[in-house]
């Protein structure tokens, strides 16, 4: 096989290959996304949230990015316990591959865990898929 071919299996077990440009780095990424929001200045800081995840990032300390190849019941909990809480979650599509349930369980999970977290003052925020 030539070493510049990539075949489906392989694809598999390379996640950024699917969902990101090659060479493409975490911190490129997270500027990418920004990019996309309104009025973000680039400026702001990035912090990455490694008491969380190896690959979960808080940008202008209001937007979250989890690059995370896995989401676990863990770090869904960790991350509803935020404070501030970001105004936006943006997860990776990929990482609930077809699984349309545990998209939609860890979205609920996130909601039901930040308003049992936040009490009585309900904060607005926003999920995101990319």
């Amino acid at each position: 096989m030539d070493m510049g071919q990539i075949n489906v299996n392989q694809l598999e077990y390379a996640p950024d290959l699917v969902d990101f440009m090659p060479g493409a780095n975490d911190i490129d990424i997270v500027y990418e996304l920004m990019l996309r929001q309104r009025d973000v200045a680039l400026s702001e800081t990035l912090e990455q949230l490694s008491d969380i995840g190896s690959r979960t990032y808080l940008y202008a300390s209001s937007y979250l990015v989890c690059l995370e190849i896995t989401i676990t019941e863990d770090l869904v909990s960790k991350l509803a316990k935020l404070d501030p809480l970001p105004i936006k979650f943006i997860f990776r599509d990929s990482t609930f591959k077809d699984d349309i349930s545990l998209k939609d369980e860890t979205f609920r999970k996130l909601k039901a865990l930040i308003e049992k977290n936040a009490g009585a003052s309900k904060p607005t925020y926003t999920v995101e898929f990319i």
